[in-house]
């Protein structure tokens, strides 16, 4: 049987778009697709192409009210049918949007959550 080895669990994205960025936030790279979230990381799709371990800043809004900017790093590339699937993990991200994503995560699962330290 197939065992969970993620920290935290994740929320469905629901077609949240992505502004992507360089690390310095200059250039303006792509706008891609938030697929899933957790207060860890991310998976994103793009039609670009980023390298592993390649550190980016990543914007978007949740709820329609929460906008986030949070640098971390491609770990996890995957290509099908015709976009790449990244696997991000967050660098830095300030306490205010940690409560944020908690928040999302657990309100878009419906249940409460444990949590592996």
């Amino acid at each position: 049987m197939f065992k969970e080895r993620r920290r935290a669990p994740r929320a469905p994205g629901e077609g949240v778009k992505v502004k992507i960025y360089a690390e310095d936030r200059k250039p303006y790279l792509e706008e891609g697709l938030l697929c899933d979230i957790s207060t860890r990381g991310l998976c994103f799709s793009s039609s670009n192409i980023f390298n592993f371990e390649e550190k980016l800043i990543l914007e978007f809004i949740l709820w329609q009210k929460y906008k986030f900017l949070i640098l971390g790093k491609v770990i996890r590339v995957k290509k099908e049918d015709g976009f790449y699937y990244y696997g991000f993990e967050f660098i830095h991200i300030e306490p205010i949007e940690e409560i944020r994503l908690r928040k999302y995560v657990h309100t878009s699962l419906g249940k409460k959550i444990k949590y592996i330290l």
